[in-house]
């Protein structure tokens, strides 16, 4: 189940004992049909608690038995809910007690302020979605109609945030959306879910404490590999220096050098410098290592190389 279908499964199973708030978050997923006339009410949900919910608001607010019809269909491997009020007396009681018309217009005189969470969750439950957590997070609420759309964002800067939210059309819908792991947790709270909020912080703990040890791991391995490769060549121009006959012309310092990097190619700079006879810094035992690169290039430059014993 992704990170939206467990949330609105949440958000289902909420314990909401206040009719108000019961009005609410079914006004909240009216609101944002695109089917809500005389002529048919119906939502399309891939979520089967959210599908049961909007039945029992529906028959609960139709005051009629029977005038809900439920539907299974397929989408690829996904079941898709459509719940259909088949009652036109009783698409007609919900459309008055909403008061709900073909402008689509939000009443705002039915929000109570201190419950317009519960608006934002019927919201969510019929048109919200929010990215899996290996993804960026950014929470969308995507609405049929322009109008809609712009009292929505119009109430939630209002009532919670001053902004921060976007509106954008994409292929004829117009969604809001928000980004940010503080933001949509900030909602997830404000909609009654506040143990989903402290999930999806966790589970961004995690996932950045992750990237940081794969980031730590891999700029290891590539330290590693340059060190390695460095090595090599260290003892790939100290061998032909010393095959030119050079190693009696150099300097006690530099043979010290390169005679302890030949017995020991697993060494790093630091072990080293620190195992010579007398122990230097580890950029003194690089400046020397780069004194004898420059010797080799020279012989590699002026064919100087013949065989010879060490």
């Amino acid at each position: 189940m992704s990170t939206s279908q467990k949330i609105k499964s949440a958000l289902c199973k909420r314990k909401v004992y206040s009719k108000e708030a019961q009005f609410l978050c079914f006004y909240g997923i009216l609101i944002s049909l695109k089917k809500c006339s005389e002529d048919e009410i119906v939502l399309t949900t891939a979520n089967a608690d959210t599908a049961k919910l909007f039945e029992g608001f529906c028959n609960n607010y139709s005051h009629e038995k029977n005038s809900v019809k439920s539907i299974v269909k397929k989408k690829g491997s996904t079941d898709l809910y459509e719940i259909s009020v088949i009652s036109k007396t009783a698409r007609m009681s919900i459309l008055s007690a909403f008061h709900l018309d073909k402008l689509r217009d939000i009443s705002y005189e039915l929000i109570d302020n201190v419950l317009v969470g519960d608006f934002f969750a019927g919201l969510f439950l019929s048109c919200g979605n929010i990215t899996e957590p290996e993804k960026s997070y950014h929470l969308e609420i995507v609405l049929p109609f322009e109008k809609t759309a712009i009292d929505i964002k119009k109430l939630l800067e209002e009532s919670f945030w001053q902004e921060g939210i976007k509106l954008i059309e994409r292929r004829n819908k117009f969604v809001l959306y928000m980004k940010g792991i503080e933001r949509i947790s900030d909602f997830l709270t404000y909609i009654g879910l506040s143990d989903a909020a402290i999930e999806i912080f966790n589970t961004e703990i995690y996932k950045n404490v992750r990237n940081k040890a794969n980031r730590i791991a891999n700029c290891d391995a590539a330290n590693i590999e340059r060190a390695v490769d460095a090595g090599l060549k260290q003892l790939s121009d100290i061998e032909l220096i010393y095959a030119a006959g050079k190693r009696g012309t150099l300097p006690q310092k530099l043979r010290e050098t390169a005679d302890l990097r030949l017995e020991n190619p697993q060494m790093t700079l630091r072990e080293l410098a620190e195992s010579l006879d007398e122990p230097v810094t580890r950029s003194c035992i690089n400046h020397r290592l780069k004194k004898l690169s420059l010797l080799a290039q020279s012989i590699r430059e002026n064919n100087e190389f013949r065989s010879s014993p060490r």
